[in-house]
């Protein structure tokens, strides 16, 4: 289906052919994501991977992400920061016992809890500074802004004020990450890798690639926080719908862990019993219509 949205042409793709088409069998055509004022202004000319467009160096930083900063093995080495948090958003849980409960919230603060520790160590300490920051950022790249669909206008932003308040707030997390890459550049880990967070990573890597470190940061910091916490939170939702798939979840959970808290291991071991075919509660069976 073919729409003209303003002066963006637009062709909507709703059958599993023609997606395949354009996922699979020609994905390099399609590969380049559009590009907007706010995109180019707080991600550093689209130098991240979700902007960058298609060719050498996107592939490059793929290639890092996969080996490098999102490995099974860099995700096992961050499995004490998952284990700390999941017991701190419990607690708070137990606390609110009895009590109605904005479950977002929690959910929010435990992802971007356990995504700045992983990315950034316990060194920075003005976190929620930080976490008001991006929170913002995310929210001027995915709202509705009337010169994305007609660019010829785009001086609309000048008059109301909107791209001087994207350019305060891009200056703002320009000078946070600065402090934090100082912070890094001055206590780099010694000997082995296993434990340093995904800016040592980084900082690494820039030694021998041609990496562009401040748009890399800001996409392990905002990709992550939204999607998990939502996908959390859609899935509780979805449990609460369906009262008898909740009881088997909970039976399956309580007859893996051990002991009063939920660790890192347990959730390995439910997902080993699931690809077994041991557990008869899936992801599929949870958004089941």
């Amino acid at each position: 289906m073919y729409l003209q949205l303003g002066q963006v042409p637009t062709v909507v793709i709703s059958t599993p052919r023609l997606a395949q088409e354009v996922l699979k069998t020609h994905d390099a055509i399609f590969a380049d994501r559009p590009t907007s004022e706010a995109s180019e202004l707080f991600f550093y000319k689209a130098q991240n991977i979700a902007w960058a467009p298609y060719g050498n160096y996107w592939r490059q930083m793929r290639k890092i992400s996969s080996l490098e900063l999102l490995s099974a093995k860099r995700v096992r080495s961050y499995s004490f920061i998952r284990d700390q948090e999941l017991t701190h958003m419990c607690r708070s849980l137990e606390f609110s016992a009895g009590r109605p409960t904005a479950l977002r919230e929690i959910l929010v603060k435990f992802v971007n809890d356990v995504i700045c520790r992983s990315t950034l160590g316990d060194t920075y300490k003005d976190q929620s500074t930080l976490v008001k920051v991006l929170f913002d950022i995310m929210i001027a790249v995915i709202q509705f802004n009337v010169t994305s669909y007609y660019p010829s206008v785009g001086f609309i932003n000048v008059i109301t004020g909107k791209k001087a308040k994207w350019l305060k707030l891009q200056k703002q997390f320009d000078n946070i990450l600065e402090d934090i890459l100082e912070q890094h550049r001055n206590n780099r880990p010694a000997g082995s890798h296993d434990q340093a967070d995904l800016v040592d990573v980084l900082l690494r890597i820039q030694e021998s690639a041609d990496l562009d470190l401040p748009s890399q940061t800001i996409d392990m910091l905002v990709a992550g926080t939204r999607a998990s916490s939502v996908a959390i939170e859609w899935a509780m939702t979805e449990l609460m719908r369906k009262p008898d798939i909740m009881k088997k979840a909970q039976g399956e959970l309580r007859a893996t862990v051990k002991g009063n808290t939920i660790a890192d291991v347990d959730i390995q071991s439910l997902l080993e019993d699931d690809s077994k075919g041991n557990i008869e509660v899936t992801w599929s069976s949870i958004f089941d219509a």
